[in-house]
């Protein structure tokens, strides 16, 4: 059973379908007790960091994915779900991400189009490459948690992986096939 963190984000529901389509068991979580029983956590998100920082503060569901994941439970963040698994990002100086990746999430250069919006390419640690859909104006910079990176006027971690922990920059729930996959491989992987 994944448990599906519903704080208010905006892709709650195109993950949920995402979800369904690969025929995964999942189940919408709000509170910390319903956390206990399950081994595998999905964290979505888009929007901005401290809004969702401070959501997930409001429903007291920080301490608990922290604790979670601390207890070797799998963790996967979408987009700015990925972005919360490290220390801090730009866009919101002074409030704290989850901390379960050390490192700061970074703005885009100001040389190029913001948002990162549409279709790009990650290439993974393997050598395997596919095209995702990406939204985003903040990113990961290239870390020892990389699993896939991105060209867009510069590399940046388009994917992370570490134990437990992993992250899509992209949304691989609007992203065909190829995010599907991947979706269905975490569930598989994260047992």
């Amino acid at each position: 059973m994944i448990a599906l963190i519903d704080y208010g984000a905006g892709n709650l529901f195109s993950v949920a379908n995402g979800l369904g389509a690969i025929g995964a068991t999942f189940r919408f979580v709000r509170e910390p007790s319903e956390l206990r029983d399950d081994d595998k956590i999905l964290l979505p998100g888009v929007g901005h960091f401290g809004q969702m920082m401070a959501s997930l503060d409001k429903l007291n569901l920080r301490d608990a994915l922290i604790g979670a994941a601390k207890d070797g439970r799998h963790l996967l963040g979408i987009c700015l779900g990925m972005q919360a698994l490290f220390e801090w990002s730009e866009e919101a100086p002074g409030i704290s991400g989850l901390g379960l990746l050390p490192g700061t999430v970074r703005s885009l250069p100001e040389h190029c189009r913001v948002p990162h919006m549409g279709w790009n390419s990650a290439r993974f640690a393997d050598g395997e490459a596919n095209w995702f859909y990406f939204a985003n104006s903040f990113i990961v910079p290239v870390t020892a948690a990389t699993w896939a990176t991105t060209d867009y006027f510069g590399e940046f971690s388009s994917a992370v992986r570490q134990g437990n922990l992993c992250g899509f920059q992209f949304h691989p729930e609007k992203s065909s096939r190829a995010g599907l996959e991947l979706i269905a491989r975490w569930c598989q992987d994260a047992g």
